[in-house]
């Protein structure tokens, strides 16, 4: 059977500072950044994921780059496609990360809660 297969291999977490114009960057994990790990995203996230059924039909596969800042209480401010495969699966993508909003743990530099930007992926592979 086809099923959707999707991934995330990595995140890059950019924290946006007040007053400073250079934003730190650093490699995290979805474990790091979102309120009770990986399970508690795929269960959110990854799990809701559905692979538009016209597209599976067509044997359309890709990958879609997505951005996404989170404020300082863990709240999605904006969602951004980066790369997309088509507009339904990008509109599948971005609906599903707002599923997430609230669910993201604070970033802190030395102490001070700051914005922080996510870029990742999402894979969509026929099996």
């Amino acid at each position: 059977m086809k099923n959707l297969f999707a991934i995330f291999l990595s995140i890059l977490v950019t924290a946006s500072l007040a007053n400073s114009q250079t934003i730190p960057t650093f490699a995290g994990t979805i474990e790091e950044c979102f309120i009770g790990g990986n399970t508690e995203f795929y269960n959110i996230f990854h799990s809701k994921l559905k692979y538009p059924e016209s597209l599976r039909r067509e044997k359309v596969t890709g990958i879609v780059f997505y951005e996404i800042e989170i404020d300082t209480t863990g709240h999605i401010l904006w969602v951004k496609i980066l790369r997309g495969v088509t507009p339904l699966m990008d509109q599948e993508v971005e609906s599903k990360i707002w599923l997430t909003d609230g669910k993201w743990k604070p970033f802190l530099d030395n102490g001070m809660k700051v914005n922080y930007r996510i870029i990742d992926k999402v894979y969509f592979e026929l099996r």
